[in-house]
Formats: structure tokens, C-alpha cells, sequence
């Protein structure tokens, strides 16, 4: 009887190892697909380093194209910004030669009637100003001059005193200075006087 279960015993032993071989053979190779479809190799194209460098050879020749279009328009508007310079620098010498000519104007009338007063001659006037604001009425620096006197935003006693002042003069001073008109323009500044009011801009009478 015991060499009977020593034998059982070694068939199944010997059974059990087939078996396990065979269940191996059987299944190493869906093992080793599994673990191939499980764990795919990364394509070249997956590569951070390769995609960034992509990414900047696409850059590049996105400014490579821009610098390409900008450059023209830019070497134009460089152009352009020269020429205006230049224009403007001639216009600035050109203003600046015109009022070398009137400051010399000026100077020049100015020594003249000096020189005029100093021998006891009667000094050379210019024309009578009738254009501009002076075809509005006959003493329009003494009406703008009064007109600021009374847009104050704050008032005073003092305030309404100067502006009282110098009110008053602005109106009765001129008087002088167009009786000197009168005998240096004579039948112009008559003239003149006839159509245009004396102190109120046309605009107010």
C-alpha cells in the first residue's frame, strides 16, 4: 500500500510541474504583448527637445518674413522723417531770417525817429493801422486791456478799484494818442474815424 501512495504521490508531482510548464508555454507570449501594447515607444516626433526645437525654426522664420515686409515700409518712413526734418529746419532758418529783417526793421525805424527827435525833425510814421482788429474799432489793445480787468473770478474791494482805474483810462487816455493820429494822418485817420467806433468793437454797436 505505501509504495501505491509513494507513486500517486510522484504522479502528481510530476503533473503538477507539467501542467505549470504548459499553462507558461501557453501564456508567455500574450504576456509579452500585453507589456508591448501596454508601454508604446515615444515617436521621434514626441520629443519635447525636438518639438521645441521645431517650434523655434518656426519662429525664426516668422521673423524672417516679418523683417522682410517691415523692412521697406521702415527704411521708407526713415525717409520721410528726414525729409520732414529737413523741411522743418528750412522753414525754421527762413523764420528766423525774417525776424532778424523785422528786429532790424524795427531798430532801424526806432533809431530814425531818435535821430529825427534829436535834430528837431519830425519823425517818419508808418501807415495807419485800419486791418485786422483795428477794423473793429479804433483802440482795440485798450479794449482787450480793460476786458481782462473784469473777468477776475474772484473780486475785491482793491480789485474793483484798479478795474474802476484803469478802466477809466483805457477809455479817456486814447483821446491823446488820436489827436496825434489826427494831425499825422489827417484826412485818412478822418476817414477812418468816420466808420469805425472809438473804444466798443462793431460786434457791440
Amino acid at each position: 500500500m505505501k509504495p501505491l501512495l509513494s507513486w500517486i504521490g510522484v504522479a502528481a508531482l510530476f503533473a503538477w510541474t507539467a501542467g505549470g510548464a504548459a499553462a507558461w508555454l501557453a501564456t508567455k507570449d500574450h504576456i509579452a504583448l500585453s507589456i508591448a501594447s501596454g508601454a508604446p515607444e515615444r515617436a521621434p516626433a514626441d520629443d519635447p527637445a525636438a518639438l521645441l526645437a521645431a517650434d523655434v525654426a518656426a519662429l525664426r522664420a516668422d521673423l524672417s518674413a516679418l523683417a522682410s515686409t517691415l523692412g521697406p515700409n521702415l527704411e521708407l518712413l526713415d525717409r520721410r522723417g528726414e525729409e520732414r526734418s529737413d523741411a522743418a529746419a528750412r522753414e525754421l532758418a527762413a523764420l528766423r531770417v525774417e525776424l532778424a529783417r523785422i528786429q532790424g526793421a524795427n531798430e532801424g525805424a526806432l533809431l530814425a525817429e531818435v535821430r529825427a527827435l534829436w535834430r528837431g525833425e519830425r519823425p517818419a510814421f508808418g501807415g495807419l493801422p485800419t486791418t485786422g482788429t483795428f477794423a473793429l474799432c479804433r483802440q482795440p489793445i485798450y479794449f482787450g486791456f480793460a476786458l481782462t480787468l473784469w473777468t477776475g473770478p474772484v473780486w475785491t474791494i482793491d480789485h474793483l478799484v484798479v478795474a474802476l482805474v484803469w478802466s477809466a483810462y483805457c477809455l479817456v487816455g486814447p483821446l491823446a494818442k488820436e489827436r496825434r493820429f489826427a494831425s499825422h494822418y489827417g484826412g485818412d485817420f478822418a476817414r477812418y474815424r468816420a466808420r469805425t467806433p472809438y473804444f466798443f468793437p462793431r460786434l457791440f454797436v
